[in-house]
């Protein structure tokens, strides 16, 4: 059964003529003034913040590390090392805090990326009897075990390098992720987004430049 043909809701009946489409006028990302935004690499900050909030017991610690702007050069050094890290299946961290190490009941790493920077983080779910002093000694020698590098191999770097361009590649053929992408490649980075894909510059990240953005920005 067909539905009658729509009606105005009020007013005179509509016009029996084409509707004439208005050209769509985008206006460019840089012809916004945005006010300047430091880098987080020159933040201060305290060294220690305690915060308590009224929750089931747990006693969580964490680590932060501060990245750098997107639009430095070393934007892709630092996306693989943190795939590298963290991959879909392994936490490096977790892995040697929690698993190796048997320092805390769990642990993971996440990050944070905006246009002034970004922050890598390392937590770790401790034992309520545990002393914050000493939660952050044994997390701290977790973290000198992965400046050892172990981690830091081809196999681990082949993958990290897939997963980037697999994820970009996906924004390609969703509008409303590939119109997200173009908004934070011109706000992040302040240069036109390569709708070609990444394949090329990822796929110049070499372990030695992983090994000199840890150095560089964690350890």
């Amino acid at each position: 059964e067909r539905s009658p043909p729509a009606q105005p809701l009020a007013g005179r009946p509509l016009p029996d003529r084409p509707v004439t489409a208005r050209p769509l006028q985008v206006r460019s990302a840089s012809a916004a003034t945005a006010p300047g935004v430091p880098s987080l690499l020159a933040w201060d900050g305290p060294g220690f913040v305690d915060i308590a909030e009224d929750v089931p017991a747990m006693k969580l610690s964490m680590l932060a590390y501060r990245l750098p702007p997107p639009a430095l050069d070393d934007y892709w050094d630092v996306q693989v090392m943190l795939r590298m890290l963290r991959g879909p299946a392994s936490d490096a961290f977790a892995r040697m805090h929690a698993s190796t190490r048997g320092h805390a009941d769990g642990a993971w790493t996440n990050w944070q990326m905006y246009r002034a920077g970004g922050a890598l983080f390392f937590a770790a779910d401790n034992p309520l009897l545990r002393p914050v002093e000493a939660s952050f000694r044994l997390m701290e020698a977790s973290l000198e075990d992965l400046s050892n590098l172990e981690w830091l191999n081809e196999e681990r770097l082949e993958a990290a390098r897939r997963g980037i361009v697999i994820e970009r590649s996906r924004d390609r053929w969703d509008p409303a992720r590939l119109a997200t992408r173009v908004g934070l490649d011109r706000h992040w980075r302040e240069s036109p987004p390569d709708l070609r894909g990444v394949q090329e510059d990822v796929d110049a990240v070499a372990l030695a430049d992983v090994q000199a953005a840890w150095s560089r920005y964690v350890r």
